[in-house]
């Protein structure tokens, strides 16, 4: 199970390697400058997130493709998943 930490917005080639490479088994967790993809479907198969905290900070409606979590759970995350890998 890998969790992989989007910090910008992909461009196509980066979809499209995700997509091959994350499965459902995977966490597609959205941070800083990528957490306006939650406001779209999730692009991957992964399971999405985006912390609580910086979902209230972006405002909008988020899509429910991407569950709301607690920083607790945030560092469950972190220390179920590996590969961990930041992007």
């Amino acid at each position: 199970m890998a969790l992989l930490t989007l910090t910008g917005l992909p461009n196509d080639a980066q979809l499209e390697l995700f997509g091959l490479w994350l499965t459902t088994a995977d966490a597609l967790l959205l941070r800083e400058d990528a957490r306006p993809l939650m406001w779209q479907p999730n692009p991957t198969r992964a399971r999405g997130y985006v912390r609580q905290t910086d979902a209230d900070a972006l405002g909008g409606l988020r899509h429910p493709d991407w569950t709301p979590i607690t920083d607790r759970h945030w560092v469950e995350l972190v220390a179920e998943h590996q590969p961990q890998l930041t992007w």
